[in-house]
């Protein structure tokens, strides 16, 4: 990989990301060789803050609606709109010995509580939400939904025991040493929407560091890692 733009005293690189990627994105990142400063929010927060003149070189969304619509707004390199990782969703409830079902958090407990990013601003909410309406919309008077502000969030309040389960990133979950495998399940692709995960290269001054940097994500080798990390790789490339 050719790196060029990078003197002694350069700026970091500025990238907003996905709350449901960042934690991986920092795992990657460790073994970039230049300096990097992640921004991490709800995908809908963070598109905002580029329309509003944050200064990102890259965004890494947990969906492709918001990259898409940069690119429209001309605030994005058309070319560089692309899937960089498919996301899948997850149940978790600690509070479950082996957990096998969402039919187990409903008899485990009365009128338990479920958390989920919020659907309005979080694509991971959506697929959550999506998932709910199918397989538990007739039993919507027996749960309470716990809305969060992103899927990090809606993690934590079932980490923390403010919700009794929660339907969140699958990354999330599976490299975390203090949750037994027993405690979460990954759900079938087909009971939610894709989660594609889009990324764009943002038009400022700096935009060759952001080229580098995608370049960097499409690699054979990274793509190799997001498997290992939990996510779907994309069939083809850019």
């Amino acid at each position: 990989m050719c790196l060029t733009g990078w003197g002694v005293n350069a700026a970091p690189l500025r990238i907003a990301v996905a709350s449901n990627f960042y934690p991986t994105l920092q795992t990657l990142v460790a073994e970039y060789p230049f300096p990097v400063v992640l921004s991490h929010a709800s995908s809908g927060k963070l598109y905002a803050q580029i329309k509003q003149g944050a200064p990102f070189e890259l965004f890494l969304s947990a969906d492709m609606q918001k990259p898409r619509k940069l690119v429209e707004l001309g605030l994005a390199e058309p070319s560089s709109l692309a899937i960089y990782a498919r996301g899948q969703l997850a149940l978790f409830a600690p509070g479950i010995e082996r957990l096998t079902s969402l039919q187990q958090v409903f008899t485990a407990q009365q009128s338990p509580t479920i958390a989920i990013a919020n659907p309005r601003f979080a694509p991971y909410g959506a697929a959550a939400q999506s998932f709910l309406f199918k397989h538990a919309s007739k039993k919507s008077d027996m749960y309470k939904l716990v809305m969060a502000e992103n899927v990090s969030q809606a993690l934590l309040y079932v980490a923390s025991g403010n919700a009794d389960a929660g339907l969140v990133a699958y990354s999330q979950l599976i490299d975390k040493t203090d949750i037994p495998s027993s405690q979460f399940m990954l759900l079938p692709e087909t009971d939610y929407p894709a989660i594609e995960q889009g990324i764009v290269i943002l038009k400022n001054e700096n935009t060759e560091k952001g080229k580098q940097f995608y370049r960097f994500i499409f690699s054979a080798a990274t793509q190799s890692r997001l498997t290992k990390l939990g996510y779907l790789i994309p069939e083809s490339s850019p």
